[in-house]
């Protein structure tokens, strides 16, 4: 997943050599903390959240399969997570 992650996040940012993904595992939630230059965004949002949207789709639909969740989580690079985002949902 986290590789996957990793492709995606890279392929639509400026600066790809900025992207970290972290894995925060919980007992039936695991977390991807994706810390990205602070420019970069919202390219991975997109317009009305689409993107990421699509994103968590995607990974939603193979955790499902495992019996997990997996939230994600645009992150500054002030490892602040992006106002509004639930890790939850």
């Amino acid at each position: 997943m986290k590789v996957f992650i990793e492709y995606v996040v890279k392929a639509l940012v400026d600066y790809p050599e900025q992207v970290d993904i972290r894995e925060v595992d919980g007992d039936r939630v695991v977390v991807f903390e994706v810390r990205l230059n602070p420019t970069d965004i919202g390219k991975v949002i997109g317009k009305s959240g689409r993107t990421i949207t699509a994103i968590r789709t995607l990974l939603s639909r193979k955790a499902a399969g495992n019996g997990h969740r997996l939230p994600m989580c645009p992150v500054t690079r002030r490892r602040r997570a992006i106002q509004g985002w639930n890790l939850t949902s």
